[in-house]
């Protein structure tokens, strides 16, 4: 959705923090380094059989895993827990899906000890847009798949260790 189309556009930072006067502010925020030329490239998986979320996310990181060093040249792709997946290396698969078989050893006695991930290209987002809002000299249209795609890497380490529901992710109990 670009905001051309909801009609929003962001606000005009004047003098990029020369103007107004300063004020002691505590914010729950955290700095965030990327390389601003990176082009990500987005892929529509789909995981048979069915399973639960939890165990598609573990599917994800062993295929990664398994994966790092051939297919996704020593980086690893992120995860949405539904059925995107974001790397910023562009995987050798075309626009028909391409099914790749994944074993979870600690799943002995599930039903389904193999899985078949089909994974195909979505679309190619470019990231530049990003640092340039960031550093106060873009306006206009921020895309948002590109805030999509920053949310979704913000959130993949941690949902992998925490327990997730919606938007919010949980510690799990002590002794668990």
């Amino acid at each position: 959705v670009s905001t051309q189309s909801t009609g929003c556009k962001p606000v005009v930072r004047p003098g990029f923090g020369r103007e107004g006067r300063s004020i002691d502010l505590f914010a729950n925020f955290y700095r965030m380094k990327f390389n601003p030329r990176i082009t990500v490239y987005h892929y529509d998986i789909e995981i048979e059989p069915k399973c639960p979320k939890f165990l598609k996310r573990k599917l994800i990181h062993k295929f990664a895993q398994d994966n790092k060093g051939t297919l996704f040249k020593n980086g690893l792709p992120v995860y949405d827990g539904n059925k995107n997946v974001y790397s910023s290396v562009k995987l050798n698969v075309g626009n028909e899906a391409a099914p790749v078989e994944v074993q979870l050893p600690e799943q002995i006695d599930s039903k389904a000890k193999k899985f078949t991930i089909k994974i195909k290209y979505a679309a190619t987002i470019d990231m530049s847009c990003l640092e340039q809002v960031l550093k106060g000299t873009g306006y206009g249209d921020i895309p948002q798949e590109t805030m999509v795609v920053t949310d979704i890497v913000i959130r993949h380490f941690p949902s992998m260790r925490y327990t997730v529901a919606g938007r919010s992710m949980y510690q799990r109990p002590e002794g668990d």
